[in-house]
């Protein structure tokens, strides 16, 4: 089939930024950047097989994929860039891929090309983070149920359930992705019976292990982690925690980025969240009994429940994204202790790009009302119902790295609307 220039031009481009994002972690490797969450979610992969306490909390499949990178590289520098390398490149590669099931040629192009060059879903990749793995796998999940769908086979239909799963291991914001994947597929399906048993079974072979791995640490059974520790965060009304263990180690957790506004330099923002640190201690040998019991004795009432909800809509869509805008102050003086120039203008980039999220989100809620496509529409509101969901939630405070595993999506929806847009303006010439 003959293809357009257009189209050919799309494909260059499309190509050219995956060979981009292959190179990228060899000049910003995430070898280099072990500070704060970077680093702790690479010890956690070195202490794979035995966690610690905060192994137990945290979501499971990027400590499994750190704990392999790290026997095989021995923390190489060349061997870590390659691999994270392969993972930056491929997020693109497989929305593309994704997208090709339900969208035309140069839609999918497009919308990968905007993915692929999205500062804040390319240094990431630059980072040891839950979201490296979190996007391929929803990326991934999302192209295997929409093949699944189409195709209506046993084989493809096993693929998505697995990768769907593995989104959730992911990270818990993913769970509802997950829901909804498997509750899509079986309704589509024409074996409700037989689907049904075969995703209990992935399930069951997926989340016990998983499960399993946290019991160790923290006496929980846990499989896409424990949501303890975030809760009482949350409902604290501090702006950060520190918990004692009996084995005198310490769960700290705060704001991810401490002295930013998200509304500066055009407004000062006032949390009305307390500076101080709020501490208790638990016995992980109690299992949830402590954390339960920590949770009752704070007064959270509804008034609480809207001011955190207000937070939420706030701060995902201003809040800094972490950690590439949250890089230390060293990182960014020269060997003389003067202003680096390169890493300030890149900085300074990073945290502004922040900006054109409300833009984007503004364009897909327009979306829900002018496009036609049902394809489109479904993605958009999907896409709408679980920004809401997480906003509205009410276990977790959201930050603006919250906001990073529905940027494809965002991004996506926003190429679905401008799409009409121009064929509307196309026939009113």
């Amino acid at each position: 089939m003959n293809e357009s220039r257009l189209t050919k031009i799309l494909k260059n481009l499309f190509w050219l930024t995956l060979i981009l994002r292959f190179i990228f972690p060899f000049f910003f490797n995430p070898i280099d950047n072990l500070y704060a969450d970077s680093l702790y979610h690479w010890e956690s992969g070195k202490n794979l097989l035995n966690p610690k306490v905060i192994d137990g909390i945290d979501p499971k499949l990027f400590q499994l994929y750190a704990g392999l990178l790290f026997l095989i590289s021995q923390e190489n520098y060349y061997i870590i860039a390659f691999i994270s390398g392969l993972l930056c490149a491929s997020l693109p590669f497989f929305w593309y891929k994704a997208l090709r099931e339900i969208s035309t040629k140069n839609i999918s192009l497009i919308a990968a090309i905007i993915i692929s060059i999205c500062p804040t879903l390319l240094f990431i990749y630059g980072f040891f983070m839950n979201e490296t793995i979190l996007l391929n796998m929803m990326a991934i999940a999302s192209w295997m149920t929409l093949r699944a769908a189409r195709k209506k086979d046993n084989k493809s239909f096993i693929y998505a359930i697995i990768f769907l799963i593995l989104a959730a291991l992911s990270r818990s914001i993913a769970i509802p992705f997950m829901l909804s994947g498997i509750l899509f597929l079986i309704y589509k399906s024409d074996e409700k019976i037989k689907k049904s048993f075969i995703t209990f079974s992935i399930l069951i072979s997926l989340l016990i292990p998983a499960g399993m791995h946290a019991y160790k640490a923290i006496n929980i059974f846990a499989p896409f982690g424990y949501h303890g520790l975030i809760e009482i965060y949350r409902k604290s009304g501090s702006l950060g925690l520190n918990c004692k263990t009996e084995k005198d180690s310490y769960l700290m957790m705060g704001n991810a980025i401490p002295g930013k506004q998200p509304l500066e330099p055009f407004y000062t923002y006032k949390s009305p969240r307390s500076n101080d640190f709020y501490k208790w201690s638990i016995n992980t040998e109690n299992g949830k009994e402590d954390w339960e019991k920590e949770l009752k004795a704070i007064n959270y009432g509804f008034d609480n429940y809207l001011l955190d909800t207000k937070e939420n809509l706030f701060f995902f869509l201003f809040g800094y994204s972490w950690p590439e805008t949250a890089v230390p102050s060293w990182k960014l003086r020269d060997a003389a202790n003067n202003p680096a120039i390169y890493p300030y203008i890149l900085n300074s980039y990073l945290e502004n790009y922040r900006w054109l999220w409300s833009i984007y989100l503004l364009i897909m809620f327009a979306g829900i009302f002018i496009v036609s496509n049902k394809k489109y529409k479904i993605f958009i509101l999907g896409t709408f119902i679980y920004i809401a969901a997480l906003i509205l939630q009410d276990t977790a405070l959201v930050t603006g790295r919250f906001r990073k595993p529905l940027e494809p999506f965002i991004i996506i929806s926003m190429i679905f609307t401008l799409s009409k847009i121009t064929a509307i303006f196309s026939k009113a010439k």
